[in-house]
């Protein structure tokens, strides 16, 4: 239950406008080639060296976005028509895998996603909207609450299409 009232709380402050700083996520190299590895989020001190100095490296590559749509967008199961700058989607049933909202910005496609999906995969409509940017211009974001490290495996489609992916506290 918690995890629906943090992301219904997150949505309210995405669409309403906040900047978010975003850090890179760190992971140990692939130990077993059938096995991805798994992700940590870079905002609080982990306890394995090697990681530690991933996340300190992190660090240095935070990025500061400022997410103020200018108005937001609920689209059903087609996705939306066209995408365009600065307007926050939304889809309209809940449980869309892979992402929960998205917004284009600058030329960059940041994906938000509030909970994880077990087995997460891009909807095929954003490969194939209008105005879509290349894919290296996309952007994985997980928005977690603070004090927490969120530790994932990386989702096999991030992986396969090389798409960064970023973490982000968001305090309610």
């Amino acid at each position: 239950m918690a995890d629906v009232a943090f992301e219904a709380a997150g949505q309210v402050r995405l669409q309403g406008g906040t900047d978010l700083e975003l850090l890179p996520m760190v992971h140990l190299p692939r130990s077993r080639e059938d096995s991805p590895p798994q992700w940590y989020s870079s905002h609080l001190l982990l306890r394995n060296a090697e990681l530690e100095h991933l996340r300190q490296n992190a660090l240095r590559c935070a990025l500061t976005i400022q997410v103020h749509p200018s108005r937001i967008i609920e689209y059903g199961d087609d996705g939306p028509l066209s995408i365009e700058s600065d307007v926050f989607y939304l889809p309209q049933i809940t449980n869309q895998v892979a992402f929960d909202a998205f917004i284009l910005l600058n030329g960059i496609l940041y994906l938000f996603q509030f909970t994880i999906a077990e087995k997460p995969r891009l909807k095929n409509f954003l490969v194939t909207c209008p105005n879509i940017p290349n894919i290296e211009n996309w952007r994985f974001i997980f928005v977690i609450p603070p004090n927490q490290t969120l530790i994932c495996p990386q989702p096999r489609f991030l992986d396969i299409c090389g798409i960064p992916v970023y973490s982000t506290v968001m305090a309610l």
